[in-house]
């Protein structure tokens, strides 16, 4: 009883830190676009946006609950969205803020069969956070490269930030 109590009250803890990590970044996007529409004359653009990333959002939600309900034991997600789908769905969500700043953004593939398929959700969770980190604290072009390894894909992601000689990351 004691452990199951240990075990359970650690799963509450993980899934707190998880939930709240994964939902503030998404929730950004939105306020910022919206904050940006207030200015626009036209600002259905604006809105257009906002309502794509609260979509993105719902889906971050779904993913978090569905996380939770495994309570914590790990299950292998499928693999059920083609790579190539996930990085063009990911491309159409940096037409955003970071476009009009002047962000470009790189996809690319080395080696990787047309038909390859990752588990969906987590994979664009997990990038989504890399190139939020990317925008906010980085600078210059953000570079995607997916990289088939044989027994798993490799996902790059870098950018125009430089490296200190004393190791630490500058922008």
């Amino acid at each position: 009883m004691p452990h199951s109590l240990t075990e359970l009250l650690r799963h509450e803890r993980n899934f707190t830190a998880t939930a709240s990590h994964r939902l503030r970044s998404p929730l950004t996007g939105p306020q910022l676009t919206l904050e940006s529409g207030l200015d626009q004359e036209d600002a259905r653009p604006a809105l257009e946006e906002a309502l794509e990333a609260t979509r993105r959002l719902h889906e971050t939600v779904e993913e978090v609950l569905r996380l939770s309900r495994t309570a914590g034991l790990r299950r292998a997600t499928p693999p059920d969205r083609p790579v190539r789908e996930l990085l063009a769905r990911t491309e159409e969500r940096w037409h955003g803020l970071p476009a009009r700043d002047g962000r470009r953004l790189r996809l690319a593939v080395q080696d990787v069969p047309d038909d390859a398929r990752v588990p969906g959700g987590p994979v664009a969770e997990i990038l989504e956070v890399l190139l939020d980190n990317a925008y906010v604290h980085e600078r210059g072009t953000v570079s995607v490269t997916v990289r088939d390894l044989q027994d798993a894909f490799a996902l790059d992601v870098t950018d125009e930030g430089t490296v200190d000689t004393d190791g630490s990351k500058s922008m």
